[in-house]
């Protein structure tokens, strides 16, 4: 026996002495190195060892090794974490049935493991439940997972094969549980549907595309004796479904229905101001729908009908003269809509989103009016106004042109740099260096290391590289940082356990003065690489620039693969159905139905190849085919002939779809930080860039 083996046994043997109460060992400084490492205290040094040796042991297949070590950790009690010793004994040693049961009730009894470390434990125990055929673990494990699960479609999945488990094991209290949680998770199994539950139901045969029996439920309680809340509701929600469904002709006649209905109910009780505010509301969406449909006549019929009602709230009159006003913008009657634009904010709404809008829209028209005197007077009084820095960015950017169309260059470029200096990583600070020829230095990865994390298990977990459970225990305790200072700190541990998701949302709670310094640190994980393989394989294929698939999966799903929006686009690069049905028969790409979009590379694949189809409709111009890939192509198509100038920066500001307008300005942001981070020189933005193909990525 080796002496290192010998000490860990004395260790061991020591700390299961019951009488004495249990001393956690301190965990080493979080920049333990090879170099270091002689410099630990004799046991700590023993058992970080053993742990490195073991999971070393366990990557190269030497599983009797690795059981040995794992074994002795995990009744090492000194050991803060010894219970990730015991999940991986479960995964290396050889067990009877017995060995097994005993150890999972001494878990259940003791609760060993935490929640944040469940998962793995559970799915390992999964398997070797199976495997023995130990049918009472095996469906209580299934429900006890079904909580980790994030897809819809797995927690059904588990759910169901554990109540089939528990009928075969005939264990009917079993059943009832698991059915009961069925019917949580997935109403639509609900067999007795009420009055408190159909909404619930029709929505989730919605989720699951059952378009036909979601209706019929839908229409139920529109037909039927329910609150107007919930009718009013249920009509969104069943007009939508058509569009989710791509079936846009019957979403506009179910538009229409629905202002019927809401005129019907209104003329019952003509005073009740929120049947007012659901027919007005009813009947700007109807308008809009025409407008989307280019039926511009129609939709300011549908509008002037609004106005002539006299009824509806400040914010609804407010917004159904923007929409009015827009429509003339697209039409170019400058005039008519300017004054539609200030007659609205006369209205005095309360929305903030709205405010702005209509803020915007008057500059904007006295910019493309070529009226700067006004122009920049709108400019600068809103500026003042807003306390929302992107709108006030995008203010400044425009004023800046303004001020520089009228040879007003040196207020001009003083205006660029403050645009650029308060937030360089915006679409309006990257614009901004483009217009003061300034380049862009490449982005490093320097990030501080703290010498402790201020908690012990958090620290055990990094000295041991147990990065997937150190995410998973930081999502527990992330509230505690609440000052800056802490929030600071708290980036630096993400760094360490490569935590992007917490860094994502963390850095929106810092003042927005500080946000460019920190992000220029911290960029890896704001921007990451994350899902790099399956990047790397299809941007080459399909000649994409990598930092474009990047770009768009961080604005598309923030590179979470399990997300699914209201229109019924799935996963990464956030595909729907109906696209991937075609592309999989072109490029044989498996594909069998929409939860195979849920998989990283499945996803990829589809959204490369789209946007590849789109880079050669419009011969690799960015706006185009980016704008399609979150539109449509008759959408873009139709913009670029009535909105289209020539100016592909003043065209962007045209876009009449917010969400699209909005896409292509952080899409543009995200590729430009990529750029600096995957490459090694300088940046030179150009103002040129959305006028010329994007270049071919060489194939490795």
């Amino acid at each position: 026996m080796s002496v290192l083996v010998q000490i860990f046994a004395i260790l061991v043997l020591f700390s299961s002495c019951a009488h004495k109460p249990i001393q956690y060992l301190k965990a080493p400084q979080l920049s333990l190195s090879a170099a270091n490492f002689q410099e630990l205290p004799l046991e700590t040094a023993i058992i970080v060892k053993s742990y490195m040796d073991a999971k070393e042991a366990m990557e190269k297949g030497d599983t009797n090794k690795a059981c040995l070590l794992f074994t002795d950790l995990s009744k090492l009690e000194k050991l803060s974490v010894n219970f990730l010793a015991l999940i991986h004994r479960l995964e290396t040693c050889a067990f009877t049935p017995n060995e097994l049961e005993d150890i999972w009730d001494d878990v259940s009894d003791d609760q060993l493991i935490p929640q944040w470390a469940k998962e793995k434990y559970l799915q390992i125990s999964l398997t070797l439940a199976e495997k023995h055929n130990l049918s009472e673990y095996v469906h209580q494990f299934l429900f006890q997972l079904v909580a980790f699960k994030a897809i819809p479609a797995e927690k059904e999945a588990y759910l169901l094969k554990a109540i089939d488990v528990a009928k075969l094991d005939s264990d009917d209290d079993a059943v009832d549980l698991y059915t009961d949680k069925l019917k949580t998770v997935s109403p639509r199994f609900n067999e007795d549907i009420t009055d408190q539950n159909i909404f619930l139901v029709a929505k989730d045969f919605e989720k699951v595309r059952q378009f036909t029996r979601a209706r019929e439920l839908y229409l139920e309680i529109i037909n039927g004796q329910y609150p107007l809340d919930l009718k009013v509701k249920t009509y969104n929600a069943y007009r939508t479904s058509f569009k989710v469904e791509r079936d846009l002709k019957t979403f506009n006649l179910k538009t229409a229905e629905m202002v019927s209905f809401l005129k019907s109910e209104l003329d019952l009780d003509p005073a009740n101001t929120d049947k007012q505010n659901y027919y007005i509301e009813a009947k700007i969406n109807l308008a809009r729908a025409h407008w989307t449909a280019h039926e511009n006549e129609i939709a300011k019929s549908l509008i002037t009908e609004a106005f002539n009602e006299a009824i509806g709230s400040a914010n609804l009159k407010a917004q159904a003269k923007w929409v009015y006003g827009s429509i003339l913008l697209e039409e170019k009657d400058l005039e008519q809509s300017i004054q539609f634009f200030l007659d609205a904010l006369k209205e005095k709404p309360t929305d903030n989103a709205l405010i702005e809008n209509l803020q915007w829209s008057t500059v904007w028209l006295s910019y493309l009016s070529k009226k700067d005197t006004e122009a920049q007077k709108y400019a600068t009084l809103y500026i003042k106004l807003s306390g929302n820095p992107n709108f006030v960015q995008r203010l400044q950017y425009w004023l800046a042109k303004s001020l520089q169309r009228t040879k007003k260059q040196n207020e001009a470029n003083d205006l660029f740099t403050t645009v650029l200096n308060n937030d360089p990583f915006s679409y309006y600070g990257l614009l901004a260096s483009a217009e003061l020829k300034l380049k862009l230095k490449p982005l490093a990865t320097t990030t501080p290391v703290p010498a402790t994390s201020n908690d012990d298990i958090l620290d055990w977990l990094i000295v041991l590289k147990e990065f997937e459970y150190a995410r998973n225990y930081q999502k527990t305790i992330d509230a505690r940082y609440k000052t800056i200072d802490e929030r600071k700190f708290a980036m630096s541990l993400y760094s360490l356990t490569s935590w992007y998701e917490g860094a994502m949302r963390q850095i929106f709670n810092f003042p927005a003065k500080l946000r460019p310094e920190l992000t220029e640190q911290y960029h890896h994980l704001i921007y990451p690489t994350a899902f790099n393989h399956e990047v790397s394989k299809y941007s080459a294929l399909r000649d994409l620039p990598p930092s474009l698939v990047f770009g768009i999966i961080r604005q598309e799903s923030a590179f979470n693969p399990n997300v699914r929006s209201w229109a019924d686009a799935f996963g990464l690069m956030q595909m729907i159905p109906e696209a991937a049905i075609k592309l999989s028969e072109k490029y044989s790409i498996p594909y069998q139905s929409y939860n195979d979009l849920y998989v990283p590379d499945t996803n990829v694949a589809f959204g490369t190849a789209l946007v590849s189809e789109l880079a050669d409709k419009y011969q690799r111009r960015f706006i185009p085919m980016v704008a399609s890939y979150n539109a449509s192509e008759d959408a873009v198509q139709t913009w670029l002939r009535d909105r289209y100038n020539g100016n592909y920066l003043e065209f962007i500001e045209l876009v009449p779809y917010e969400e699209t307008r909005n896409y292509l300005k952080l899409v543009f942001r995200n590729m430009m930080v990529y750029e600096r981070a995957l490459k090694k020189t300088d940046l030179k933005v150009d103002l040129q860039f959305f006028d010329h193909a994007l270049p071919i990525t060489q194939k490795p």
